[in-house]
């Protein structure tokens, strides 16, 4: 951005003062009274900028180069802040070309960190990707963080270096025009970075240059930018956990979105459903499966049709603090026989596609897998939920089953499927591998009547076929939805016909694949 001076002699007078300022000589507030005599106001907030920006520099090469005080321990506090992981400074001797990584195998993010008042030397770029290169495949990202800035070329370099190499490259160094994308980040980090210095003689002056920079009009889209890169689902478990739990939490709490995405309303957090009344005996159930270590039995939600057992799988997932990645496949995304189910494909476009992730991605989603399986999981990693096998009756759902579950143990899974109870009791028998079995059942009669009266709608005016049906989880969401919608003046208006009509249409739209209607009543 050029700088608009009052006159050609101020011009000179103030790049003499910048100057000074800029090796130290001149304070902050004498710079900021020649910004006033000698620039048009609207520069002076831009070269006030550039001041804090001197500032924090200043501060970055005064620190220790090495060490969780210096200024490696920065950007690990910063980029861990940023990326929702933890980072470990290496140690001494041989770094193949990281002075910092995530703390946890699967997360895959390192960084190298070049403390230098003038241009960083090329050999030194050079030589530390020579080491990368050795390190293997266990990286998906290496942030090169700098004080100074690294030129066109070397960054060409670096970026083709990670293309060859399958890793995904990040330069926050300090460039000469503009905010510095090390600065922003340092500024995104604020609040960590502000502890890092709590003790430090340049506190203020470090607090006072991070604010500036985040009221910068260009510090959102830097941000932005920074913050993808970081948290991309495919740079291991944390960011991946977050971007899936974006994705299901969204899905859950909307019924339309639900329907565009699983084939079905499936969203106990739709606010439009009012208070859903809490199964917690069933969710404590559940839940186990989806915490702590894997294990190698299959959990098999079984109930009637309507009974929510879906809902129950959703709710508790909804419920653990520490959610694994979760992907809701139906029963239509299978191929009729184990053979045909090409499991690592399966499980890496449900990963890209619930983690709002792009199809590019793919070979570094496979790398991820194949990484899982040389490292014994410490804790559950992936839960896969085959929704409503029944709906599919002619698959080989045993066999299908069986093999998903084996990959799922090498990778620290868990399988988990829904069906009515009709079915399962005759599939069963086909399965060699242990399952756990947690049945859904309909609501109790108090349980009915409480939903009924939160509504108020008093139980004892309907009939009594119609009060019977509607212990049936969805033919009472189908029941309210009709009340709500205006489409009956009051469930007294309601028969067991109507409420049959309806669900049969409900489960027309929501079934992947359109069926006859007398098709509905086939398959148990």
């Amino acid at each position: 951005m050029s700088k608009h001076y009052k006159s050609d002699a101020l011009e000179a007078v103030h790049e003499t003062a910048l100057g000074l300022h800029e090796a130290g000589v001149m304070d902050k507030t004498t710079m900021k009274t020649f910004d006033q005599m000698c620039l048009t106001p609207d520069m002076e907030t831009r070269t006030d900028i550039l001041a804090y920006i001197g500032d924090l520099k200043k501060i970055l090469t005064d620190l220790p180069a090495t060490g969780t005080d210096g200024f490696e321990g920065l950007i690990g506090t910063a980029l861990g802040e940023i990326a929702g992981v933890p980072f470990r400074l290496a140690g001494s001797g041989l770094q193949f070309g990281v002075d910092g990584r995530s703390t946890y195998a699967d997360d895959g993010i390192s960084f190298e960190c070049k403390r230098y008042k003038d241009q960083v030397p090329r050999e030194k770029i050079m030589s530390k990707l020579g080491e990368l290169s050795i390190r293997g495949s266990d990286i998906d990202l290496w942030v090169l963080c700098a004080t100074s800035q690294i030129d066109s070329q070397l960054a060409d370099d670096v970026h083709q270096f990670g293309s060859g190499h399958e890793i995904s490259t990040l330069i926050l160094d300090w460039s000469g025009s503009g905010l510095p994308p090390l600065a922003v980040a340092l500024a995104m980090a604020s609040e960590k970075v502000q502890d890092f210095f709590r003790n430090h003689k340049s506190l203020t002056k470090t607090e006072d240059a991070l604010a500036a920079i985040k009221k910068d009009p260009a510090f959102k889209d830097h941000a932005k930018k920074i913050r993808a890169v970081l948290r991309e689902p495919t740079l291991g478990m944390a960011t991946a956990r977050q971007a899936n739990a974006e994705w299901l939490t969204k899905t859950f709490s909307s019924r339309q979105l639900a329907r565009e995405r699983f084939g079905q309303p499936l969203s106990p957090s739709d606010a439009a459903n009012g208070a859903v009344l809490p199964r917690d005996n069933l969710v404590a159930e559940l839940s186990p499966f989806l915490t702590g270590k894997p294990n190698q039995e299959i959990l098999c939600v079984i109930g009637d049709e309507g009974h929510g057992k879906s809902w129950l799988v959703a709710q508790s997932w909804l419920s653990v603090e520490e959610k694994p990645l979760l992907v809701v496949r139906p029963p239509n995304a299978f191929a009729d026989t184990a053979e045909q189910n090409d499991v690592k494909e399966l499980l890496i476009s449900a990963l890209i596609e619930q983690t709002g992730g792009h199809v590019r991605v793919r070979e570094k989603w496979s790398r991820i897998l194949d990484r899982w399986r040389e490292h014994p999981a410490e804790r559950l990693r992936l839960a896969v939920l085959i929704d409503g096998m029944n709906q599919r009756p002619a698959k080989d759902w045993a066999r299908i089953a069986e093999k998903f579950a084996s990959e799922l143990d090498q990778l620290g899974g868990q399988l988990i499927m829904t069906v009515r109870t009709q079915y399962w009791n005759r599939a069963q028998s086909r399965l060699s591998r242990a399952c756990k079995e947690v049945e859904i059942p309909e609501w109790t009669e108090q349980e009915r009547d409480r939903i009924l009266e939160s509504r108020g709608i008093i139980p004892t005016n309907l009939q009594l076929k119609v009060t019977a049906s509607l212990r049936n989880p969805r033919l009472l969401g189908i029941a309210l939805e009709l009340l709500e919608g205006a489409e009956i003046a009051g469930l007294e208006e309601l028969s067991v016909n109507r409420l049959l009509l309806e669900h049969i249409r409900s489960s027309e739209r929501n079934t992947p694949v359109q069926q006859p209607v007398e098709r509905l009543s086939e398959n148990p």
